[in-house]
């Protein structure tokens, strides 16, 4: 959900995500409910993520939202 936020307002690395998480983390929280107990992930972290998604999936996946 942050990396997805992040995205919509512009971010375009993952370092960008990060930033936007740390800086909007009271929002995300009341706004969203989201605990993040762990803080907001790193940009390695969201790096991670997004290179273990299969992109077929991931497109066919957000496709779908529309």
């Amino acid at each position: 959900m942050v990396a997805l936020c992040a995205v919509l307002s512009d971010a375009q690395t993952f370092v960008e995500m990060e930033e936007f998480g740390l800086e909007k983390q009271k929002w995300l929280r009341e706004r969203l409910g989201l605990k993040l107990r762990s803080g907001i992930p790193s940009h390695d972290t969201f790096g991670r993520v997004f290179a273990a998604l299969c992109p077929d999936a991931f497109s066919q996946a957000m496709q779908k939202v529309r």
